[in-house]
C-alpha cells in the first residue's frame, strides 16, 4: 500500500533535482541590433567558478581573468558603439560544466558563457565563439605523494592500479583517453561533475590522478593543496573562448574588440599577470 506514495515522494525528488536548471533556463539578453537604437545593452554572464578565471572572492564579488577581459569589451562598446551596457553575473548550481554549456546554449542576445571552454570545431553546431582569449596549458597531476613521472612512455609502469578522473564530454577526458590509448592500456578513466571534484579526489587519493588547466594547478599551489604536477604531461594546444547562444549577435563586436590590438596588449598582459600570476604568462606565451 506504501508503494504509490514512495514514487510520489521519488517523482518530487526528481523535480527539484532539476529545479535549479529550470530556474535559470531561457536567458534573455539585449541584441546588438536592438542596442544599436536604444544605446543601452544588459548583458549576462552565466559562469560555473573556475580559479583564476571567473570565481566569487571572500566577499561575494565575481573577480577573475574573464571579469576583467569583458569589463574592457563593455568599455570597448561604450567607446565605439555609444552603448551603456549593465551586466548580471549568473552562476549555475554545483559548478556544474553541463548545466553551465545548456544555459548558453538555450540563451539568446546578449548571453555569454564564462569559463575555461576549448574551442572545438564539434561545438560550433551549437555555440558561437569568441577569438581565442588564451591558449591554454593542460598539465597530467596527480596526489603529492605520487613520485614525478619523468617520461609519459613510463606512464603505465609508474602508475599502475591508479585511476583517472575526469570531467565527462571534455577535453580534459579526451586528453586521458589519448594517453590511455598510446601509454595505457588498461587505464580506467572516471567521470565526475566537475574540475573542482577531480581536483578534490586527487588531493586526498593517493591512488588518482588526472588532467587539469594550469589554472587550477596554480591555484592548488597557492592554497598549499597536496598535488603534484608532472611537467613531462604539460601540453599547450588547447584555445579557450568565451561561448555565446546561436542567437546572439554580438559575436562580430567581440571579434572584432578581440582582433583590433587587445589580445597580447598591454592591458591584457596585465590582466593575465595580475591573475594567473607572471610565471602563467611565460608558460602561455611558450606555447604560441
Amino acid at each position: 500500500m506504501r508503494k504509490p506514495l514512495l514514487n510520489k515522494k521519488l517523482a518530487t525528488l526528481a523535480v527539484l533535482a532539476f529545479l535549479p536548471i529550470l530556474l535559470l533556463a531561457q536567458l534573455r539578453g539585449n541584441t546588438y541590433a536592438n542596442a544599436r537604437q536604444t544605446k543601452s545593452a544588459k548583458f549576462y554572464y552565466v559562469y560555473d567558478g573556475v580559479p583564476g578565471f571567473v570565481d566569487k572572492d571572500s566577499n561575494g564579488e565575481v573577480k577573475g581573468l574573464l571579469v576583467d577581459i569583458m569589463k574592457k569589451f563593455e568599455e570597448y562598446v561604450q567607446n565605439s558603439k555609444g552603448i551603456s551596457v549593465s551586466v548580471e553575473f549568473v552562476q549555475v548550481p554545483n559548478k556544474d560544466f553541463q548545466i553551465f554549456m545548456s544555459e548558453v546554449k538555450n540563451g539568446s542576445g546578449g548571453v555569454f558563457g564564462l569559463s575555461n571552454v576549448s574551442i572545438r570545431e564539434d561545438r560550433k553546431k551549437d555555440y558561437q565563439f569568441s577569438p581565442p582569449y588564451i591558449n591554454n596549458v593542460s598539465v597530467l597531476i596527480s596526489n603529492a605523494k605520487t613520485p614525478t613521472l619523468t617520461s609519459l612512455s613510463d606512464l603505465n609502469a609508474r602508475f599502475a592500479g591508479k585511476k583517472a578522473y575526469s570531467v565527462s564530454s571534455s577535453t580534459y577526458y579526451e586528453r586521458l583517453d589519448g594517453l590511455k590509448q598510446m601509454y595505457y592500456p588498461s587505464m580506467e578513466i572516471v567521470s565526475l561533475p566537475s574540475v573542482n571534484e577531480v581536483m578534490s579526489k586527487v588531493s586526498t587519493d593517493n591512488e588518482a590522478f588526472g588532467v587539469v588547466d594550469l589554472n587550477y594547478y596554480l591555484q592548488a599551489l597557492k592554497d598549499k593543496t597536496p598535488i603534484k604536477r608532472h611537467a613531462v604531461g604539460d601540453k599547450g594546444e588547447d584555445k579557450f573562448g568565451v561561448i555565446m547562444p546561436l542567437k546572439n549577435d554580438w559575436e562580430p563586436v567581440i571579434r572584432e574588440f578581440f582582433d583590433n590590438g587587445f589580445i597580447g596588449g598591454s592591458d591584457y598582459r596585465l590582466i593575465i599577470t595580475n591573475n594567473l600570476g607572471k610565471g602563467a604568462l611565460r608558460l602561455i606565451e611558450g606555447t604560441n
